[in-house]
């Protein structure tokens, strides 16, 4: 069920300006690949891989002929506000609250139960943890490509960096590629600092922006009208890091 929801690449090439093409990752030869040989990654959006698992989930708990009463009951729309580690209780977003055995922080960078589990609490309380969050430097924007560039490999990872010195270094971007299902592919476009570039910028004009892609990665070629709606629609995305003593 989730393996059919990505694509399986086993392919990373490394592209530095417009001529220089490495390939850092190749597939192993049949003739050498053994039991003991690592599977190819399954690359798979994130979106898509909540879509599965949530399928697996409701079709392995949902109510059937071998299964008189459900056993997982999900919420949609209920985001996590505060809780309480001492009475056991999480708080939501909507008002509601609910009493807990067992609770499993997954819910992101700016995490309310984390940033709970830091603070001190009462003697004889949970100790608190050490959390440690690091802002990366750069930012980048996302785009869903389709169909794939047709002179890249379809079922590979590839790493564009930008060499061309007749652009300025304010107006210059990186690319990463990842294969989508579909013949499709995820575009990931990077840069340093904070200030995003101005044909990349929100509102921009979609011409310019496939100008400028279309200028540094001619490999890229012509960005579909869908792409560049969402590029140009969206605001810069930030990458933190956070990491806790346990």
């Amino acid at each position: 069920t989730i393996k059919k929801e990505g694509v399986e690449s086993d392919s990373f090439y490394l592209h530095i300006g417009q001529k220089l093409k490495l390939q850092i990752r190749k597939p192993i030869p049949k003739s050498q690949s053994s039991a003991t040989s690592p599977p190819p990654t399954l690359l798979i959006p994130r979106y898509r891989l909540c879509a599965a698992l949530l399928d697996t989930l409701d079709a392995a708990t949902s109510i059937s002929p071998s299964n008189e009463s459900p056993s997982l009951e999900i919420s949609f729309n209920t985001s996590l506000a505060s809780v309480d580690l001492e009475s056991r209780t999480a708080y939501f977003a909507n008002d509601a609250s609910e009493k807990y055995d067992l609770i499993i922080g997954s819910d992101g960078v700016n995490s309310p139960l984390r940033k709970q589990m830091t603070l001190p609490t009462a003697e004889g309380g949970h100790q608190p943890i050490v959390a440690e969050e690091i802002l990366l430097p750069g930012q980048f924007k996302v785009m869903q490509q389709s169909p794939h560039p047709v002179a890249l490999e379809s079922d590979a990872v590839h790493a564009m960096e930008s060499t061309d010195s007749t652009t300025n270094s304010s107006d210059r971007f990186n690319m990463f590629l990842i294969p989508a299902p579909g013949n499709s592919t995820c575009a990931i476009l990077s840069w340093k600092g904070t200030d995003t570039p101005p044909a990349l910028a929100e509102g921009s004009d979609p011409a310019v922006a496939n100008s400028a892609i279309e200028k540094l990665f001619p490999q890229f070629g012509t960005s579909s009208p869908a792409a560049l709606q969402q590029l140009l629609s969206q605001r810069p995305s930030e990458v933190r890091t956070v990491r806790c003593n346990r």
